[in-house]
């Protein structure tokens, strides 16, 4: 399963192609009936530890399960356990909590909308929508379908000069009940979507999104520990995605209380996320899913080996090479000010979705 390559760095908004030209329909191999029922994770206790790649790195594939839902639920509780808040004003709270592992914080955010859960969901889902809105994104596509409530999708994002670019490659997984609806993410690796050249592969460790109904409308929430990547000091990462949480809350209800009207114009009864008879992607194989493992397993070593030569240039690196490129650029421009960092982070914040 070849997907179109084409470099689009250059072009004046090319995510503006609409998400599913880059989709085909399902081969005779690739069935709904023919999803993967178990994955047995390699052994990966050969790969160097993740400290020695940096920090953060993509996860093996997994099948969605009520376990990583509980899990994930489990954080948004106002006093879940290493969490501190940070601002808690107009509507939004915001917490924040260590984890020495990666030195990125994870952030949650909680905010009431008068919107329902339902038009958040949706909105979150429609990648064609998203065109309309997301000014960071500068291109995605939908790379293969893991089951009924999981995918594999591409985003490159732009970040503010004289910044690198940024993109991720994750896996989502959904559930919705009656008055609770869940997103959830973290990078993966992808054999059709390698790194690209003057792009940074960054991280989401996790990465979720959930809308819970009241009589009013919903509680939103918003939970994520994304690594950029680079070289960025931290506390710079860590401070600046804190204070763009509520910004992008606001674009995101900004957004969502626009999608009935657009959607009403726009294939109103399709969602593939709630259809998969209505999906345009091939269902990922046991052979696919083989291939991909070994890459992740490649990965590893890729990334350990960069961080061991001391790789600080993201400009001179192929797409073929390592999985996580560092980046002098942002190195060489740590102290331009905040301005370009926050507007980073405003980024790749928007990206996790």
């Amino acid at each position: 399963q070849q997907f179109n390559r084409k470099q689009t760095l250059g072009k004046p908004h090319p995510a503006r192609r609409r998400a599913h030209s880059l989709q085909r329909p399902l081969s005779s191999t690739h069935t709904h009936t023919g999803f993967i029922s178990s994955i047995e994770p390699r052994d990966m206790s050969n790969a160097k530890a993740p400290a020695a790649a940096g920090g953060a790195m993509p996860a093996r594939i997994r099948l969605p399960s009520d376990q990583m839902f509980d899990e994930f639920h489990s954080l948004l509780a106002d006093d879940a356990e290493g969490f501190v808040i940070k601002h808690n004003k107009k509507d939004v709270k915001v917490w924040v909590k260590l984890a020495e592992s990666t030195g990125i914080n994870v952030l949650k955010v909680k905010a009431t909308s008068n919107l329902s859960p339902e038009v958040i969901y949706d909105m979150l889902h429609d990648g064609e929508y998203r065109e309309t809105w997301d000014d960071f994104m500068v291109d995605h596509k939908d790379l293969c379908r893991i089951s009924e409530t999981s995918d594999i999708g591409y985003y490159a994002m732009k970040w503010p000069v004289p910044l690198s670019n940024r993109d991720l490659v994750n896996q989502r997984f959904w559930r919705r009940t009656e008055d609770i609806f869940t997103i959830i993410n973290n990078s993966v690796t992808h054999k059709e979507c390698p790194p690209r050249a003057k792009f940074v592969r960054a991280v989401s460790v996790l990465t979720g999104f959930s809308m819970h109904r009241t009589p009013t409308g919903s509680i939103f929430y918003y939970v994520t520990q994304t690594d950029p990547k680079g070289q960025l000091p931290k506390f710079i990462v860590n401070a600046v995605t804190t204070s763009a949480g509520p910004k992008m809350t606001v674009k995101l209800f900004k957004a969502a209380a626009a999608y009935p009207a657009w959607k009403a114009k726009h294939q109103p009864d399709y969602r593939p996320w709630d259809n998969i008879a209505q999906s345009r992607v091939p269902v990922l194989s046991e052979k696919d899913f083989d291939q991909i493992q070994l890459d992740l397993e490649d990965s590893l070593k890729q990334m350990a080996e960069a961080a061991a030569q001391g790789a600080t240039d993201d400009t001179t690196s192929t797409c073929t090479e390592s999985s996580l490129l560092t980046d002098k650029d942002d190195a060489d421009n740590a102290d331009a000010g905040e301005g370009a960092e926050a507007n980073g982070a405003a980024a790749t914040a928007t990206a996790d979705i």
